[in-house]
């Protein structure tokens, strides 16, 4: 029995051929772009990147990809990179950190370059050493802004997660630690400036209660706070 594209339905890139710019890009949208955000992960470092969205087919995204190729590949790679949300987010920063840069070394340039969505784990603090009451950047943190400045120059939204992997320094109020924090986080900011595409910073707390010291230090450098899904007024 003969193929639906036998029978004359016609392939993928017959379709996409076929229809205008404005339908085509439907199309790529429909196939090519998750609802929810695409969770990035990998087993080990030597296993290969894997990408998988909650109620996608396991075949998902690598087939209708290798089909819309087939017409165009610029076009494809501008909506899959472009359009869709990347989640990286895990409660050990050292595995986070290794998983970015092994996705972002596996892309192209031109691909990292497409990039406009990412969600990360926040920058984890530490005590700096020698003193206690001083809050500073984890060089894990530091080395996953560095990939974004290196990679993601048309990166326009950064969601950062806290959650119990990270939260020190960043759920307790002690009015001697505020000031300590904010340093630490004008330094995060300095970070994000160098990418200048950036329009937008989400910080969403997953873990314990956000006080509003902590809050209003984060709203006053421009980024917007959601416990979860909702947004701190």
């Amino acid at each position: 029995m003969a193929s639906s594209e036998e029978a004359g339905l016609g392939s993928p890139k017959d379709v996409l051929s076929n229809m205008s710019p404005e339908a085509r890009k439907d199309a790529y949208n429909k196939m090519l772009v998750a609802l929810g955000p695409v969770f990035v992960f990998q087993e080990s470092a030597s296993r290969p990147i894997e990408l998988f969205v909650p109620g996608k087919p396991t075949q998902w995204p690598a087939l209708p990809l290798a089909k819309c190729r087939e017409f165009s590949e610029q076009e494809t790679n501008a909506v899959f990179y472009g359009s869709n949300h990347f989640h990286f987010v895990d409660t050990t920063m050292r595995r986070e950190t290794s998983i970015l840069e092994a996705f972002l070394i596996s892309l192209t340039p031109t691909h990292a370059r497409l990039l406009s969505h990412i969600s990360l784990s926040f920058p984890a603090l530490e005590a700096v050493q020698g003193r206690p009451e001083a809050l500073g950047l984890q060089q894990d943190g530091m080395r996953s802004l560095k990939l974004l400045q290196d990679y993601c120059t048309n990166l326009k939204t950064l969601e950062f997660y806290v959650h119990q992997g990270n939260a020190f320094g960043l759920v307790e109020e002690a009015s001697s630690n505020l000031q300590s924090l904010h340093e630490a986080l004008l330094q995060v900011d300095a970070q994000l400036k160098a990418v200048s595409s950036l329009k937008r910073i989400v910080i969403r707390y997953y873990h314990d209660r956000l006080t509003p010291g902590v809050m209003q230090l984060m709203q006053g450098l421009g980024w917007t706070v959601l416990i979860r899904d909702k947004e701190v007024p």
